[in-house]
């Protein structure tokens, strides 16, 4: 065990939530000590009695997994919402993805962008990407291409690799719009046979969102 660990694991162990969370992050993700989900989640869980929003996230991280916990959705969206009412960024956008597929919740397409809103209006880059995917389909909102692109520029300019893409398609459905109301033809289909089968939700970020 690191120096760092030590030092961290004391300040835990006098009941700092912030430690705590920590702690367990470092448990969860097996840096500066061997990995180990039950001491994950004991730590997370001392955190989140303490109204850690950053623990409760982790918390529903786990549920969703079935790491040191049951794999349990209906669980994962309890912690969710919990970290998400305080504002939490990453837990609003897995919010909105639960919503979205009625993973533990019922679908909701309405609530889902509720949320999606409220963690891109945050920067969340993975937020924006999948309000991007919304606007796309026209789930929960009017579907608007353009919007859509906005939304994949400005996920992409945050780091979300995976907007590369659908920024590209999304270029291409406009374009097609554009030959459609040139020629009057209002078949409006393309967009269903482009789209069709590659959207891509993403619940969580890559694990290091956990510590950011």
């Amino acid at each position: 065990m690191s120096d760092d660990i030590a030092v961290l694991r004391k300040k835990a162990e006098q009941g700092d939530a912030a430690a705590q969370f920590e702690l367990g992050d470092a448990y969860f993700l097996g840096q500066g000590i061997d990995l180990d989900y039950d001491s994950a989640i004991k730590w997370y869980m001392k955190s989140a009695e303490q109204g850690n929003a950053d623990a409760e996230f982790a918390l529903g991280f786990a549920h969703t997994l079935g790491a040191g916990v049951e794999h349990d959705l209906k669980k994962a969206v309890e912690w969710f919402r919990k970290s998400a009412e305080k504002g939490n960024a990453a837990a609003q956008n897995s919010m909105g993805c639960s919503y979205y597929w009625g993973q533990g919740v019922e679908q909701d397409y309405t609530e889902a962008v509720k949320w999606l809103r409220m963690a891109a209006d945050q920067g969340k880059g993975i937020a924006l990407f999948n309000l991007g995917n919304a606007y796309a389909e026209g789930h929960g909102v009017e579907r608007d291409y353009r919007k859509a692109l906005s939304l994949y520029e400005a996920a992409l300019d945050k780091g979300t690799m995976i907007a590369r893409g659908r920024i590209q398609t999304v270029k291409e459905l406009i374009a097609e719009e554009k030959r459609k109301q040139r020629h009057n033809s209002g078949c409006g289909c393309f967009g269903c046979v482009i789209l069709a089968g590659i959207a891509v939700f993403v619940l969580i970020d890559a694990i290091h969102v956990m510590v950011q």
